[in-house]
């Protein structure tokens, strides 16, 4: 099996081109011990090309864990879905959880990204809808709410 919803119980990955290319597949993030990690090699992973047993004995985060208390569905979304949401940044749905936990790395390496580093990170995902701009948009008011909230990724 491959990372995806049948390894994870997610539903964040859709079924896509499963060959890599869209990065529309969740990109599941894997660390030893915590739910804040990343793959052994350090970085986002496609989850159609990773084999389920390339992540044992690592946790796997998806963007259905991004929100601070995500069993609690009354609870306020983390700051970059509700930038995506105020920003008009998604659609049909298809790109967010690439984007989404694209996104999220890039903030964590870099806090405080210009459009054009933004542009440059989601370079690797498709999306069918919106023309990009608004993701863009998007992903710069997460980073000004991360900021103005003293909160990391």
């Amino acid at each position: 099996h491959h990372t995806g919803q049948q390894s994870t119980g997610g539903h964040s990955d859709p079924s896509t081109c499963c060959h890599g290319p869209c990065a529309c597949c969740g990109r599941a993030r894997c660390g030893t011990g915590s739910r804040s990690g990343r793959c052994a090699t350090g970085r986002t992973a496609r989850s159609c090309l990773t084999l389920a047993v390339q992540t044992d004995g690592h946790a796997i985060d998806t963007i259905e864990g991004m929100a601070p208390n995500p069993k609690d569905k009354t609870a306020p979304m983390h700051p970059l879905q509700e930038a995506f949401r105020d920003n008009h940044a998604l659609q049909c749905g298809f790109c967010t959880p690439g984007m989404l936990t694209t996104i999220i790395e890039l903030l964590r390496d870099n806090p405080e990204p210009s459009a054009d580093e933004v542009r440059i990170a989601i370079s690797g995902n498709l999306c069918r809808c919106t023309g990009y701009q608004t993701i863009v948009a998007a992903t710069l008011d997460a980073a000004k709410r991360l900021k103005a909230e003293g909160r990391k990724p």
